[in-house]
């Protein structure tokens, strides 16, 4: 059983329901029999250079964080910590941020490329094939430059931009882009970085996790050993959901054990 969810969104982050209170979220991790759960709500680092309202504020988060942890810290493991996307795009703002914070946990991901706004405020149902095939290999070239910044603990949902284009059922090939998803599951082994499965592709009509197994049996294939799961909660009610099908994905792919990163270190739970 997955008793670890790395990845969750309290309502401080922009794009999560507004009454998932932390507290609230550690009292429903603790029903679901988790002993660990990061809070990571987003701050996207392109948001203020480029003027997009994506608002963070760390003393809010903490506080809130604390005030739950003096109730439920001695229930589960918590760990303060962000979702940092964008990292490599302005990295002194992000740098900026992770001098002044102690975050126990931090994601490092990609919502949007350089120049473009985040995948999830596109329209898949206008853009064509060679665009996006375009967008996926310069996604993927970008994921490259934020492995080689480092400064975080976790990959998350890669194939991001699937989950966008598979959600309104195009389903896109990825047979030809082998060598470019080997050079970055390459670098997540050789940056020692943990590669995070993500659940929300089942609860979002995607109808897998980000990545998918074969993704996942790939990284095992080249020697990958270091996996995270993240519900990517949005609303209380979404922690730790699907992670028995993630289970057996992990399993049927060769893994026994999954990690939860936390204060520079790594936890390992059987599987």
């Amino acid at each position: 059983m997955i008793t670890f969810d790395s990845h969750t969104h309290s309502g401080n982050s922009y794009d999560a329901d507004k009454n998932a209170r932390i507290k609230d979220m550690c009292r429903s991790a603790i029903s679901k029999g988790l002993t660990h759960i990061a809070i990571t709500d987003h701050f996207d680092v392109n948001a203020i250079p480029e003027g997009y309202n994506m608002p963070y504020d760390p003393e809010a988060i903490l506080k809130e964080f604390n005030e739950a942890k003096e109730i439920y810290g001695s229930q589960i493991t918590m760990s303060f910590g962000v979702e940092l996307g964008q990292f490599y795009q302005y990295p002194e703002l992000g740098k900026a941020m992770l001098e002044k914070y102690h975050y126990q946990t931090i994601l490092g991901s990609i919502h949007s490329l350089r120049g473009k706004p985040d995948f999830a405020f596109q329209d898949m149902h206008v853009k064509s094939e060679e665009e996006f095939k375009k967008d996926w290999i310069t996604y993927l070239c970008e994921a490259c430059e934020l492995l080689d910044l480092g400064g975080f603990d976790v990959l998350t949902h890669l194939t991001y931009p699937l989950r966008y284009m598979n959600r309104i059922g195009r389903r896109f090939d990825m047979s030809y882009d082998y060598d470019y998803l080997v050079t970055v599951l390459k670098k997540v082994i050789d940056k020692n970085v943990i590669l995070e499965v993500n659940s929300s592709g089942f609860r979002q009509g995607v109808g897998s996790p980000l990545p998918d197994s074969r993704i996942i049996k790939l990284y095992r294939q080249l020697g990958g050993k270091l996996i995270s799961i993240g519900s990517d909660a949005h609303r209380v009610g979404d922690i730790a959901s699907d992670f028995d099908k993630v289970e057996a994905i992990l399993k049927e792919c060769g893994f026994d054990s999954i990690c939860f990163p936390m204060d520079k270190n790594i936890i390992c739970e059987k599987i």
